[in-house]
């Protein structure tokens, strides 16, 4: 894993437990999370040849974190 990747794993799990204050000092925010996780779905599909796309995240991420609905 590398130092970018790691980076935006750390990112969307601030977001999905609510952790939200970044080492960078960037919020974890919905939006920002589900571009990273867009990012990982593209290097993950371009290594497997398989699995979701950034399309398909984009097009599937929630509104809320977990646990934030109609927040």
């Amino acid at each position: 894993m590398t130092i970018s990747e790691a980076q935006a794993v750390n990112t969307i799990l601030r977001w999905i437990t609510g952790q939200r204050g970044g080492e960078d000092g960037r919020p974890a925010t919905g939006d920002r999370a589900r571009t990273e996780a867009m990012w990982l779905a593209s290097r993950a599909h371009a290594v497997l040849g398989a699995g979701l796309t950034a399309t398909d995240v984009a097009e599937n991420w929630p509104d809320d974190a977990p646990g934030e609905e109609g927040s």
